[in-house]
């Protein structure tokens, strides 16, 4: 490619053919950025309409949903008519998978339908109909979704499709066999028996499927007592995921397994049983680690249990256990010998669930060295998670530089969001106001885009002003961020609170037609007691948040009994009175 002249018919068929040979071979990300240059570069191609469907498609393929969705929906208003698009079909099912993906029920619908109605002989048909019962699940429309599943097995089997119809069958065994149907308990799991056997005997070999229908399993045949051969099932399923390289389903296999062979083991035989799991050889080390996590969870739940029922005998015990199994997880698996994937569930776990977090940081800083960045931005907040809660102002300062790290690089824009908001947070621990205005005014500018910390980010910046005694800027704030997050009693109180306070020490005489500052902080106090008592009242709100509305229902209390104060009773006589005259 390199070497053809640029523009020229050459590049243009070699940059068509190569970005499309790496989407047919399913090396997305290699296939993107050639795509995109081919779509924008050469608008007159010949191959633009397989390049514009190439370039949503293979987004779509990297759930990138919102860009893909929009190159999908303009290609598809751009080439409407299928006797000159033979990609539309395949368009309106990769746009409807968009639209699932981002909760967008309906709209998903509304694309399958065409497909099922316009494109009976499309090739895509039979994955259309599992989506469309994918969709009609998430609405709980149960039935549907079951017909919806049986049909794109029938005709997968017709076509011979043999991934198509293991995708159903899973669905089904799924789907009848849940221990809940919306709230209320399944009153037959069994129907999705015949489903799991015709599975197992007819699609098993090299299905994807193989560790989901495992763990769909479980519970509809341990209903029937045949809990045993789910479990033993399973249990081949984990050591065939243990010998893979990336083994996603790995984990979530083992916490099945282990929820299951707890309702009729104990937490010891449990353990016994993972140290010498069949099939998994010693020097597995990824399928070993995961093993002794899941061991190290289950005694967790002990303990917690335990603790709550203030056994001190099974606290101990159980504390000893889990003191063991980290010392041997320690020492067993080097962090250099793990896979990312392991490193990054070994980290979070010990971050999140144990008493110990900095425990994960080698684990963390191993994902770091890597090349491999998949969860490098998931390591980098995990680091600074860890630092941010010390009480040290040098590893409050590493905190902040590895999320300075997420901000700056991560694609995302929620994980620059959740940084940027966690810079300010720690600065403000640090006490480092100035520093907390200028992060703060990044959040909230109007093109961050950023909407999820705002009524919290608000009050950082109030609060800046104020801890540097500039008690003007800070009243003002204080004022924009009641006014705009007085639902928000854990923001709205507090923004109160020091408006009161603040008004109330200044205390500027009155100025007619201006009342005294006094006068006005009591008014204002009064006045946003009454409108939220309501919220106060009820049953959602949590306990800080009724001692911060307290504590200004306190203060108006006090400054209503100062001298000098008219109360709000007669200023609404005296209103009332004005009125009549």
């Amino acid at each position: 490619k390199d070497a053809l002249p640029k523009p020229s018919e050459q590049y243009d068929i070699c940059l068509h053919v190569l970005g499309g040979s790496y989407y047919y071979t399913g090396e997305f990300a290699k296939a993107a950025p050639l795509l995109k240059e081919h779509v924008k570069d050469f608008p007159e191609s010949k191959f633009r309409l397989a390049s514009r469907y190439f370039e949503g498609a293979n987004l779509s393929n990297l759930q990138s949903w919102s860009e893909a969705g929009g190159l999908l929906d303009a290609f598809l208003k751009d080439y409407p008519d299928p006797a000159e698009n033979i990609y539309l079909s395949f368009a309106l099912f990769d746009r409807a998978n968009c639209h699932y993906a981002q909760d967008e029920l309906e709209e998903s619908l509304k694309k399958l339908d065409r497909i099922e109605k316009e494109f009976p002989d499309a090739s895509v048909l039979d994955s259309a109909l599992n989506l469309k019962g994918n969709a009609l699940q998430s609405l709980d429309d149960v039935g549907q979704a079951e017909e919806y599943y049986k049909k794109a097995l029938a005709l997968a089997e017709r076509r011979g499709n043999r991934l198509v119809a293991g995708e159903a069958l899973y669905y089904l065994v799924a789907l009848l066999g849940a221990e809940k149907i919306g709230k209320e308990a399944n009153p037959a799991p069994e129907k999705a028996i015949p489903y799991y056997e015709r599975y197992w005997k007819d699609y098993a070999t090299g299905s994807f499927y193989r560790p989901q229908v495992a763990v769909a399993g479980l519970h509809p045949l341990g209903k029937v007592g045949r809990m045993q051969e789910a479990l033993d099932k399973l249990q081949a399923v984990i050591s065939e995921l243990a010998q893979q390289k990336r083994a996603t389903n790995l984990e979530e296999a083992i916490n099945s397994y282990t929820d299951a062979y707890l309702a009729e083991h104990t937490p010891i035989e449990l353990k016994q049983h993972y140290y010498n799991f069949p099939d998994i050889p010693v020097d597995n080390s990824a399928a070993q680690a995961l093993l002794r996590i899941a061991i190290i969870g289950v005694f967790e739940d002990v303990l917690e249990t335990a603790t709550k029922e203030k056994d001190q005998d099974a606290q101990r015990q159980a504390t000893a256990e889990i003191n063991v199994l980290f010392r041997d997880m320690k020492n067993t698996f080097k962090p250099s010998e793990l896979s990312t994937f392991i490193l990054i569930s070994l980290a979070d776990y010990l971050r999140e669930k144990t008493a110990a977090p900095k425990q994960s940081l080698e684990y963390y800083e191993e994902i770091k060295g890597r090349k491999d960045k998949e969860y490098l931005f998931r390591a980098l907040f995990g680091i600074a998670d860890v630092y941010g809660r010390s009480p040290k102002p040098a590893e409050k300062d590493r905190a902040i530089q590895s999320l300075r790290r997420i901000f700056n690089d991560a694609p995302e824009k929620k994980e620059k969001e959740r940084s940027l908001y966690r810079i300010i947070t720690i600065l403000a621990e640090k006490g480092d106001w100035d520093a907390v205005e200028e992060e703060a005014k990044k959040y909230l500018d109007k093109d961050s885009g950023f909407k999820k910390f705002k009524p919290w980010c608000a009050m950082f910046l109030a609060r800046s002003y104020d801890e540097r005694g500039e008690l003007e800027s800070a009243l003002q704030s204080y004022i924009q961020a009641w006014a705009a997050y007085t639902g928000y009693i854990e923001v709205s109180a507090p923004a109160a609170k020091r408006i009161l306070e603040i008004t109330w020490d200044r205390n500027n005489p009155a100025e007619p037609p201006k009342k005294s500052d006094r006068q006005t902080a009591y008014e204002f106090g009064w006045n946003y007691i009454d409108g939220t008592k309501h919220i106060r009242a009820g049953n959602d709100i949590k306990e800080e948040e009724k001692e911060a509305w307290d504590e200004v229902e306190a203060l108006v209390q006090e400054y209503e009994n100062a001298p000098a104060i008219i109360n709000m009773e007669i200023l609404k006589k005296q209103e009332e009175e004005a009125r009549g005259r």
